[in-house]
């Protein structure tokens, strides 16, 4: 049996790899090759959404491919799209989507923003007419979203853009 301080520093280092857990926007950029697309969740002015399985973990995640307008090319990655991905990384709250990393296509210019997927938006749910919410359910959700708006401007963050089909939930 080897002791401690016969353990080899690769050794080592594959014990402290096994161990702990991957944090992403600390390591740096992976390739959207490790990422399974299995459809496409919504496509706007925005960009396009997919879900994706994770190749290495199976967990299922909403990528968003960051939209890059060819006009603004020489300017270098959109302050917009910049501005989003930080207030998204940056605000931490259940009630709020969970920004998992932000990975690279085949050149620098497709990069992708890997989020916490969602089952539903709000509006289809709605639309569907299927699910009638009972008083409980609609004092919940009302919660959530007031708390969500709430800890964002205490965070001097403004949402812009609140509307049914950017509210998600999950089953």
């Amino acid at each position: 049996m080897k002791r401690d301080s016969e353990i080899s520093i690769q050794e080592l280092y594959d014990q402290v790899q096994t161990k702990r857990p991957r944090v992403p926007l600390l390591e740096g950029c992976r390739s959207i090759e490790e990422f399974e697309h299995l459809n496409v969740i919504d496509e706007g002015a925005y960009g396009v959404v997919y879900r994706a399985r994770d190749k290495s973990s199976g967990s299922v995640y909403a990528i968003k491919k960051v939209k890059l307008e060819p006009q603004h090319e020489k300017e270098g990655f959109p302050i917009s799209a910049l501005r989003e991905l930080n207030t998204l990384i940056n605000l931490a709250h259940p009630n709020i989507i969970d920004v998992k990393e932000v990975v690279f296509g085949s050149t620098l210019k497709k990069v992708f923003v890997v989020m916490e997927y969602c089952d539903h938006e709000l509006k289809s749910i709605l639309e569907d007419r299927k699910l009638n919410f009972s008083h409980g359910q609609l004092k919940t959700m009302m919660k959530q979203l007031l708390e969500a708006v709430d800890y964002m401007h205490k965070a001097h963050v403004m949402h812009r853009d609140l509307k049914t089909s950017n509210l998600l939930y999950n089953n």
